[in-house]
């Protein structure tokens, strides 16, 4: 059959790419659809397609671009105009499919069209409700896991047999995506106690971790900061369109306020106050004591200079992974936490014990290093409780409130709050991840893999 195949190909070179261009329309009509429904709670399949004056769209009125130009963009039931988007969405989801067949193999092509197409969805969904619903973050960090499993050569795993590459494969996936969410989550928490207010929608961390199933830590990385990148032209263009222009900039979305601070998910106390900030410090102390201290981490006989920064390295990565874990588990197994701070205090700890031994020198190491982030944590905890009671002195009379249980809001109605510079252009940061996720995944992967692989070289 393979061979049929690469004969057939060879026979008619435009036949596949064709059908990748036309199929990457129609999934592209289809996203249209998603965009519309999935945040509003609908199902995508009943009712079928219709126009805003509720009658159906009949099959020949929705064809992929070709009917918005043969109606030029107008309801034939109504006259009612529709939005440019609509084709724009067809014909970026063709273009997409279309690379991705003409760049991979038939597996991986499958694998990435469907990554490239949830990457438009979750993109447009963001910049009309600042949020990315869970089926786009863990769904899709779910799937590139499994995916990894069935089609290795995703990551790259074809030398081994059938086993071997699937469980490479599964393990690459599985460390883009702790590194991605961990990375993204610690830069948040950092930016926010510095900034004191959120500096990152949750849904973001959890998208980055689903850009890392797919495209492994190097390509979470890659769409952390290029994201960053992106962003920095976006904003430039928007901002640069509202001087020249005088009105909104057609880049930037309308800005929605964020949502207002639920008084049960509050902090109930000094308590988890206290606790919250002395196991983020533990986690940033962990990282700085490893540079510091190489032999931490058995590393020791180079120059220090080297040995400080592979030092810093593992128990940056042992940061990451310690946090990212406890994350996944508590998105995973919602059950098993009744209280989000104490969510939040247990991926810190998690972080900083693993920073402080990390588990690729066994158990004992794990052990130990759970020990020094325990004592670190108490520490710091007593410290800051101290520090508080002689800031404030009625909290040393006043008695403790216990925290009150309550349940975590669901996570698909967490929205990521818009990106606010301080000269009028709002934007939310999924869409930049997603580029930049994109770009990596078709252009730059074997580029941005090969220039990490010389700089650990280098450590």
């Amino acid at each position: 059959m393979a061979s049929d195949y690469a004969l057939f190909a060879a026979t008619f070179p435009w036949f596949f790419p064709a059908v990748a261009c036309c199929f990457g329309a129609c999934v592209g009509s289809f996203l249209n659809v998603v965009i519309y429904r999935v945040p509003k709670g609908e199902s995508v399949v009943f009712p079928g397609s219709h126009c805003g004056c509720g009658r159906p769209i009949a099959w020949h009125d929705n064809i992929p671009v070709l009917s918005w130009l043969l109606l030029r963009g107008r309801a034939r039931c109504c006259g009612r105009p529709f939005s440019f988007r609509y084709p724009a969405v067809e014909l970026l989801t063709a273009l997409l499919f279309l690379v991705v067949w003409l760049r991979f193999p038939p597996a991986v092509a499958v694998v990435g069209a469907l990554f490239v197409a949830c990457l438009v969805a979750a993109t447009f969904i963001d910049l009309d409700h600042f949020i990315i619903p869970d089926v786009f973050t863990i769904g899709l960090a779910v799937a590139g896991v499994a995916l990894s499993a069935a089609v290795p050569a995703l990551h790259g795993q074809t030398h081994g047999t059938a086993g071997e590459n699937a469980v490479a494969a599964v393990l690459v996936s599985l460390r883009g995506l702790l590194v991605g969410s961990g990375l993204v989550l610690w830069i948040s928490m950092l930016a926010e106690a510095v900034l004191r207010k959120e500096a990152m929608g949750f849904g973001d961390v959890k998208f980055v971790g689903a850009i890392g199933a797919f495209c492994g830590w190097e390509g979470a990385v890659f769409a952390m900061f290029g994201g960053a990148c992106v962003g920095t032209v976006w904003i430039t263009l928007a901002w640069v369109w509202q001087k020249t222009a005088g009105r909104r900039s057609p880049l930037t979305p309308p800005t929605e306020a964020p949502p207002a601070d639920d008084p049960a998910d509050a902090d109930s106390g000094p308590i988890h106050e206290n606790l919250e900030a002395a196991t983020l410090l533990a986690g940033v102390i962990a990282v700085l004591v490893a540079f510091f201290v190489p032999t931490l981490h058995g590393i020791s006989g180079h120059h220090f200079l080297f040995d400080s920064f592979r030092s810093g390295a593992l128990a940056l990565a042992g940061l990451l992974t310690g946090t990212a874990v406890v994350l996944w588990i508590a998105l995973l197994l919602p059950f098993l936490f009744k209280h989000d701070s104490l969510v939040f205090c247990a991926m810190r700890f998690a972080g900083a014990a693993l920073a402080f031994g990390p588990w690729s020198r066994g158990l004992e190491a794990v052990a130990l290093g759970t020990g020094l982030a325990a004592a670190t944590t108490a520490g710091l905890w007593a410290g800051l409780r101290l520090l508080n009671r002689r800031r404030d002195p009625a909290h040393a009379s006043a008695p403790e409130i216990q925290p009150a249980s309550a349940e975590p809001a669901p996570a698909d109605a967490a929205a990521a709050e818009p990106v606010a510079l301080g000269f009028g252009v709002h934007i939310p940061f999924g869409p930049m991840l997603a580029i930049a996720g994109g770009l990596h995944f078709l252009f730059f992967r074997d580029a941005v893999r090969a220039w990490f692989e010389q700089f650990t070289q280098v450590l």
